[in-house]
């Protein structure tokens, strides 16, 4: 049934389940199943419906949103504006939303704030044209982590819309994603003890919801308060934790980074412990 793959839609709005790699394959299998259908239709009508042809930009919206999230905004973007030419000849309100949406996530990955700004404020506006409540949450949530940068406090205020959206529709795993962002306004802040607090809760949710790659990077996060707060002990327990985890998942990447993090703790230590010995040998000085 070609109308119940109008889900790849879904993804784009509500966001992976899977872990980004594991994501990008899915999308792109959905892709080729999508291309495979409508060339059956052309095959058998001369011309392929619209509803495939709109399964098939769906689809694509699918694989740009996987390959941001792959942190590979260049190939994003080639394929949004394939679909963005392909919709000014098959008008579609609700991919038009969700395309400006994956455009703003695609110019933030690639470092381009304003653009992505521009962008996430349309998808909104589309989005509440639309009376969508999950695109406006997300679109809240894109504007809440390009905020961020420049203005920590309204990044926390659009987070917090972000997560109250979440949370209206019943979406817990994207509530939990909103909320990474307000920890990183309430750091942004220096409100390293609100931080904890909302840090505490989405491990806690996502525990729950069994989100094993936002668990390992919830507790990076937590790591990186307690690093605020000069508790290096905490700072590498956290961190510890989080390299095993992603270990466990195969995720080569984020492990090593974490790994990373934690020898920069003991290197930090030594450099500080080297500062000491010094201080102390000068407190002593030479004799006259």
């Amino acid at each position: 049934d070609a109308s119940a793959d109008r889900a790849d839609l879904d993804a784009v709005f509500d966001g992976f389940a899977l872990a980004p790699k594991e994501a990008l394959i899915a999308a792109a299998a959905r892709l080729e199943a999508a291309r495979a259908r409508r060339k059956a239709s052309s095959d058998e009508d001369g011309g392929g419906t619209c509803t495939h042809q709109a399964d098939e930009l769906a689809a694509m919206l699918a694989v740009a949103d996987a390959q941001v999230a792959n942190e590979r905004p260049q190939a994003a973007l080639q394929g949004l504006r394939e679909v963005r030419a392909a919709l000014e000849k098959l008008p579609d309100a609700k991919l038009d939303a969700a395309s400006l949406h994956v455009l703003a996530k695609a110019h933030f990955v690639q470092g381009e704030a304003r653009e992505a700004a521009e962008r996430a404020e349309a998808a909104l506006a589309a989005f509440r044209g639309l009376g969508h409540a999950v695109g406006q949450a997300a679109a809240l949530n894109t504007l809440a982590q390009v905020a961020l940068a420049t203005d920590a406090q309204r990044a926390l205020q659009l987070a917090r819309a972000a997560h109250d959206g979440f949370q209206q529709v019943g979406d817990a795993r994207r509530a939990a994603m909103a909320q990474r962002t307000a920890m990183g306004a309430h750091l942004a802040l220096g409100e390293t003890t609100e931080a904890l607090h909302v840090a505490r809760q989405l491990l806690a949710a996502c525990q729950a919801g069994a989100d094993r790659q936002g668990e390992a990077a919830t507790m990076v996060l937590i790591a990186e308060v307690y690093a605020g707060m000069g508790n290096a002990d905490e700072e590498l327990r956290w961190t510890h934790e989080a390299a095993e985890l992603f270990r466990a998942m195969g995720d080569a990447r984020n492990e090593a980074a974490a790994r990373y993090g934690i020898a920069k703790v003991y290197l930090e230590r030594a450099s500080d412990g080297e500062v000491d010995r010094g201080r102390r040998g000068g407190a002593g000085g030479r004799p006259a």
